[in-house]
């Protein structure tokens, strides 16, 4: 088979599959196995996910409240998908109401914060966002869900 040869059948399959595609969407319907290129921004998808964030330290208060993962020195390794899970962890609990389990979260949390001095409170806030739209325009619904003291308390109160 000579070179040309394979690359007319592999334009002429790029350019099936492609037109397949397109039918399939203009259709309303897929044609199996010939998906819509469309599908992804046609499918709802809201994310739940959780942020804890800085509100106060030593008087000083932020408005808007601080991520901590762009605090600088206050964990001790902030893009650690440790400390992310961790707080996914407790916003799940604490929306479930799971008082046992948020003190298990703040035990092991304690462990990835520098210790530095000073008091202040911390915000646990929900984000609902569609991924598209947040990625486009920064777009998401934001619920905040407890205050917590800093130091972290031993207890949920």
């Amino acid at each position: 088979m000579s070179t040309r040869r394979l690359e007319l059948q592999l334009t002429a399959l790029v350019v099936g599959v492609f037109l397949l595609g397109m039918v399939s969407a203009l259709r309303g319907r897929e044609i199996f196995p010939f998906a819509s290129w469309f599908l992804f921004s046609r499918v709802p998808q809201t994310v739940t996910s959780y942020e804890l964030r800085l509100a106060e330290l030593n008087g000083e208060k932020f408005e808007p409240a601080r991520p901590l993962t762009k605090v600088p020195l206050f964990l001790r390794s902030p893009q650690s998908s440790t400390v992310r899970d961790l707080v996914q962890r407790l916003g799940r609990c604490v929306e479930a109401g799971q008082a046992e389990e948020v003190a298990d979260v703040l035990r092991i949390f304690r462990a990835h914060f520098h210790q530095q001095g000073g008091t202040g409170s911390l915000v646990l806030v929900r984000l609902r966002y569609d991924p598209l739209r947040r990625w486009r325009i920064g777009e998401a619904q934001e619920t905040e869900l407890w205050r917590l003291p800093w130091p972290l308390p031993e207890r949920r109160s």
